[in-house]
């Protein structure tokens, strides 16, 4: 959980890396109620802004009621696409970066793989996975709101805020990082002033849970 005050820090920007902290969440076994959350950094009197990351899913109408239920909560919301890839499943088990992991396996686990695939539909050559990443969007953002903050408070344990986090500190602003340690990168636990691992929040009465309810997605 965060400290009620910090020294010398009145003024902190809360950056939300959804996906980040949905994942961590789901690691967990559990969801996450944003309206708990929010309402829980809202109420810490240093914290002045909270904008958090969404991907939309043209292809999902709740998608977009869920953006409008963010916003109507009080998050800052910025959001983009989701981009579509097609990942050939031949070439998923025998090239790229699943190469190193794939050579382990059983040639007999990868070609029952490739068969009962064929057998689910012959005419699928390609799976389809979603991607939409805000790392240069929060990093930009972090950037522009040094000017205005004494500190940041970043959900997200990625490796590529590394700089970033480091520009903040040498301009004196506080840094605390949340996210599981599981997914917490060396090289930006390093970097900040504090690590804070998200299962403290499970004290958080409501934020994370077993059962999915309005409000989670």
């Amino acid at each position: 959980m965060l400290p009620k005050k910090i020294k010398g820090v009145n003024k902190v920007h809360v950056f939300i890396d959804y996906a980040n902290l949905k994942s961590s969440a789901l690691h967990m076994g559990k969801f996450t109620d944003l309206k708990v959350l929010y309402d829980y950094l809202s109420s810490i009197p240093y914290i002045d802004k909270i904008s958090l990351y969404y991907g939309t899913d043209p292809r999902d109408g709740k998608s977009y009621q869920f953006i409008k239920w963010l916003k109507d909560t009080g998050y800052d919301v910025v959001t983009k696409d989701v981009k579509y890839i097609n990942i050939d499943i031949k070439e998923l088990v025998s090239t790229g970066k699943n190469k190193r992991l794939l050579e382990k396996l059983d040639k007999d686990v990868v070609n029952k793989f490739l068969l009962e695939t064929e057998k689910l539909n012959p005419r699928i050559d390609f799976l389809e996975s979603q991607k939409c990443n805000f790392d240069v969007e929060i990093a930009l953002d972090i950037y522009q709101s040094l000017k205005s903050c004494d500190g940041i408070i970043l959900f997200s344990g990625d490796g590529d805020f590394e700089k970033v986090v480091q520009l903040a500190r040498a301009e004196g602003k506080y840094v605390i990082v949340i996210t599981l340690r599981k997914f917490l990168a060396g090289e930006l636990i390093k970097s900040a002033d504090r690590y804070i691992n998200l299962k403290s929040f499970e004290k958080l009465n409501g934020f994370l849970y077993r059962s999915k309810k309005e409000g989670s997605k």
